[in-house]
């Protein structure tokens, strides 16, 4: 608000400061205005001392994000530590599990924290959504498993879940394979060959991530292929492979998955220039097998020296097999490529890093799926690059890769 010397236009500043939501929309600009180093718990509460009023404006302001046992439970003020309670809307439980016996109910809980939308028990293993999102109905808990499978095939990792009474919820599993010690195997086989496979492998579960070791792929893929069986729903699948593996794997992994699987992500580091590698993945992309399938991910690994994309056109692929194949009608198709830059250490590593990307760029893969998909394919097709350094993958797009890439998905029609 500017500063004027009209006497009208200051009484009537002095009236509406008065509305509880001019207030309150005033000191969330400032918040909001102000850098983070600046704008911290303690001169949020600078303000509260001004009145009763603007202290319960401020309040909601103070606690966004809290540990549940650092709330600030000692208040002297019932009226006060409600409105810090409106403000919270991310609670932490680890530490505060005992605090919960406040409550007779989750729902108890949820009602003194009104305006809680995300609850993190544990280390993340079980979350809890109340306001839902584009993938998720609202109240649901997501829950994350890490299983491990030990030498005498017991399975450690499963994350118990018990029933809620008095609350409707959705229950949506995320089970991830871990690691399995030399000669364990994540099922028994009876002497009449029979399977014995665990529980935690035959739950619904909305995510399923599978990362094997090279050459252990096939007890995954009996698991995945039980499940179908029986009906255990599956609505996404990530699959990791390792160098070469995917001409083996994908016609199995075709095979086994449900027809109902909703999203299939792939991570591969391939040893063929990737539009090569992206045509065998394609080869088993077609409605018999994924007639439901909405989104096809592929995450490929590369490294510098990797063969280059134009070796593809030297072994006539312009025209492969999967063009004839009926694609899943809905199906989105993304493609990130990580380029790994660790190993190089010239003083020219972002040149060179630049030019293997060039060099790798999938653009024979992408003019033959552009052709498929057809108009539809600025809406169905996505290429994005990346890369690997420090530890982690972080954005990679020079100028010229950008160029590139826009030209070869919405230049002229190939």
């Amino acid at each position: 608000m500017e500063p004027t010397d009209d006497p009208h236009l200051q009484e009537l500043r002095r009236e509406v400061w008065y509305f509880p939501h001019v207030r309150i929309a005033i000191f969330k600009e400032l918040v909001k205005s102000l850098p983070p180093e600046e704008c911290d718990v303690a001169f949020i509460r600078s303000y509260l001392t001004l009145n009763k009023a603007t202290c319960l404006d401020l309040a909601p302001l103070l606690y966004d994000l809290i540990i549940l046992d650092q709330f600030p439970w000692h208040c002297p003020d019932e009226e006060r530590k409600r409105a810090y309670a409106a403000g919270v809307h991310t609670i932490n439980m680890t530490g505060g599990i005992p605090l919960c016996v406040r409550w007779e109910s989750f729902p108890d809980m949820l009602e003194f924290f009104p305006n809680a939308h995300t609850i993190v028990f544990g280390s993340g293993e079980i979350v809890f959504d109340k306001k839902g999102s584009r993938w998720e109905r609202p109240n649901t808990f997501l829950v994350s498993e890490m299983v491990w499978i030990a030498k005498d095939g017991s399975v450690m990792g499963a994350v118990p879940f018990f029933p809620i009474d008095k609350f409707e919820y959705n229950l949506v599993r995320m089970l991830n394979t871990g690691w399995r010690e030399e000669g364990a195997r994540p099922f028994s086989v009876q002497e009449n060959g029979q399977l014995n496979i665990s529980d935690v492998f035959l739950q619904p579960v909305r995510h399923f991530v599978v990362r094997p070791n090279p050459q252990e792929h096939d007890d995954w893929l009996t698991i995945l292929e039980r499940r179908a069986a029986i009906g255990v729903p599956t609505n996404s699948v990530l699959w990791m492979m390792a160098n070469g593996e995917e001409r083996s794997v994908l016609p199995l992994l075709a095979q086994a998955t449900p027809k109902t699987l909703g999203s299939l992500s792939l991570e591969i580091s391939p040893v063929e220039p990737l539009s090569v590698t992206l045509d065998t993945i394609m080869n088993v992309i077609d409605d018999e097998h994924f007639p439901n399938l909405g989104r096809l991910l592929v995450r490929l690994h590369c490294y510098h020296g990797v063969m280059r994309d134009a070796e593809a056109w030297h072994r006539g692929l312009a025209d492969p097999e999967w063009m004839t194949n009926k694609l899943p009608s809905k199906i989105k198709i993304d493609v990130d490529l990580v380029l790994s830059t660790d190993i190089m250490n010239e003083p020219s590593d972002e040149v060179a890093a630049s030019q293997a990307m060039s060099d790798t760029l999938p653009l024979l893969w992408i003019e033959n799926a552009r052709r498929k998909l057809g108009q539809s394919s600025k809406d169905r097709l996505s290429v994005r690059t990346s890369q690997f350094k420090d530890g982690r993958v972080q954005p990679f797009d020079p100028p010229f890769i950008v160029a590139r890439l826009k030209h070869a998905l919405l230049g002229p029609n190939p």
